[in-house]
């Protein structure tokens, strides 16, 4: 996705593959600077698929790999519903997501520092 002059986000690629492997998917990111799709690429934003990551890890070494945020919250919370009573779910829901958008490890440590991260165990 790029950003457009009102700050809503457009997808600027979709490709059709007969293979979803790494080596394929690279092919195609490979073609797309050619055509300008990618330039000045900060991030990537996909879904867990090992084989995307390794490819655009691979064709834009230095370019940050996110995890989509919508998936990692719906993955988290099946999992704290399972594992925690259900009045302390939102708490620590709140918590993790917060930490989601951190995008440093100094950013990181700051967070945790403050105090904003109850329930990460004291050293």
């Amino acid at each position: 996705m790029v950003t457009d002059c009102e700050g809503r986000g457009i997808t600027v690629m979709h490709a059709f593959l007969k293979k979803e492997d790494r080596i394929s998917m690279e092919h195609c990111l490979k073609l797309s600077p050619q055509q300008n799709i990618f330039v000045a690429t900060s991030c990537f934003v996909v879904h867990k698929d090992i084989a995307e990551i390794g490819a655009i890890e691979t064709v834009f070494p230095d370019t940050l790999v996110n995890l989509c945020s919508v998936h990692i919250h719906q993955a988290v919370r099946r999992f704290l519903q399972k594992e925690f009573l259900s009045d302390s779910v939102e708490t620590v829901m709140d918590i993790f997501m917060s930490q989601v958008y951190i995008e440093s490890e100094k950013e990181f440590h700051s967070y945790i520092v403050s105090g904003s991260a109850r329930f990460v165990p004291q050293q």
